[in-house]
């Protein structure tokens, strides 16, 4: 339970930012986030009793699922609509390389099994990239679009102008600024997001938006990648009969391939379209899930073999369509003024089913 009380924390922090979001801004809820992360990860590093480990990865879950809300939105606010796709992928491969810089580590510290370092250090670890983000927020632009939503559009235009490399009095600054301006104020003009709109349809179809939204997180996660994700090397030990270090290799070796094919869909997101990808990604995990059952049903070494090639294959699919389409899709199909809402219930979603997986996988039966 010591996994999940991480994914609680995660689950809570998305909840928080469901009414927190749009007073704090993108800036400062990241910087929030960023506090609790480091607080979290100090308190795991420095830990000797399980509930001070537990207090320790709630609140660092509360981070993440602070900034699985927040960033992805703030992202897909501050760029191009043309570049969004290629950006928000981007960011989901940097984040597949911080799960391949921790699946290395941890096996690099099975040579150290007797000696503390071995888990306080990847544990502490997190609170050192935490505050590498807080120190490069005050050189990054607040999202114009959450500016002119709280009417400072003033500061929306230099946020602008900055993003855009022009000066205050350009044209282009002028019209970006109208553009959002103006959708704000058309979609301002049917009041706030109330719950009663969340859980009806009106003109701008709002739970529909949501329900997509929620929709693709929750497949993201019923699909089965964190079985892979959390628990890979205790499979391959448990269910497949491998090494206890050849299972941590096969795991690194394992976040590698899906970083590469993360990064493939830096190149093809916006040529193919993000339903394409999804009904591609989709078809394509369930097939790698299928022959990995039945390989791990028949038994003996060559059909465990091609049961773990077909888990291995499974990230081709994910990584080029789940992983970082769920979270700007949310972001892109709710209005300006749904956004947070829209996004914080996608990620609640998302964490919520993270916490079902984790919990309910029966490893080693």
């Amino acid at each position: 339970q010591i996994v999940s009380t991480y994914t609680l924390g995660c689950i809570a922090g998305a909840i928080l930012i469901l009414f927190i979001g749009d007073i704090l801004g993108r800036r400062r809820s990241i910087a929030m986030a960023c506090v609790l992360l480091t607080i979290g990860g100090i308190l795991q590093a420095t830990s000797y009793t399980l509930p001070h480990m537990i207090v320790g990865r709630i609140l660092s879950g509360f981070g993440i699922g602070i900034n699985t809300t927040t960033i992805p939105m703030w992202q897909s606010e501050t760029c191009k609509p043309s570049l969004r796709g290629k950006l928000v992928a981007v960011e989901l491969t940097m984040l597949v390389f911080g799960f391949v810089i921790t699946n290395w580590m941890n096996f690099g510290f099975t040579y150290l099994p007797d000696h503390s370092v071995s888990w306080r250090f990847p544990l502490g670890f997190q609170s050192l990239l935490a505050m590498g983000t807080m120190a490069l927020l005050p050189f990054l632009a607040e999202s114009p679009r959450w500016l002119c939503l709280v009417n400072r559009p003033e500061e929306a235009k230099k946020s602008l102008a900055r993003m855009l490399a022009k000066s205050l009095d350009d044209e282009a600054v002028a019209i970006y600024l109208k553009t959002i301006i103006d959708t704000i104020e058309r979609e301002k003009s049917d009041g706030t997001v109330g719950w009663r709109e969340v859980f009806s349809n009106k003109e701008q179809q709002t739970f529909r938006r949501i329900c997509l939204g929620a929709g693709v997180n929750f497949m993201q996660q019923m699909g089965g990648v964190n079985v892979v994700a959390y628990y890979l090397p205790v499979v391959l030990e448990r269910s497949f009969g491998f090494s206890p270090r050849m299972s941590l290799i096969l795991s690194a070796i394992d976040s590698m391939q899906w970083m590469f094919w993360a990064g493939i869909a830096i190149a093809v997101i916006e040529r193919v379209g993000r339903r394409k990808l999804l009904l591609f990604g989709a078809t394509g995990q369930g097939v790698c899930f299928a022959v990995a059952a039945v390989g791990l049903g028949v038994g003996g070494k060559t059909a465990n073999g091609v049961a773990v090639a077909f888990i291995f294959l499974f990230y081709l699919f994910f990584g080029v369509s789940f992983l970082a389409i769920t979270l700007m899709y949310p972001a892109e199909i709710n209005s300006n003024r749904s956004r947070n809402v829209g996004s914080a219930i996608a990620m609640i979603t998302n964490w919520v089913f993270v916490y079902v997986v984790v919990t309910i996988t029966p490893i080693g039966k």
